[in-house]
């Protein structure tokens, strides 16, 4: 989910008015996400196997 909020602030819908950009929203919303599931905190777990590995990987990279 916090990867999905962050790629709706990269890539926003076009609005005309600056009121009715949510792109600031969105990206609060993926901070707020990511500090809940403790993501600004590193990572001391030694991978059990490749797909853990991968999903360490895509943990320090959101």
């Amino acid at each position: 989910m916090c990867a999905a909020y962050m790629i709706l602030q990269l890539y926003p819908v076009p609005s005309k008015y600056w009121e009715e950009d949510w792109g600031w929203i969105y990206l609060g919303v993926a901070i707020r996400i990511a500090q809940d599931i403790n993501l600004n905190r590193p990572m001391t777990a030694k991978p059990l196997n490749e797909h853990h590995a991968r999903r360490l990987l895509s943990r320090t990279r959101i």
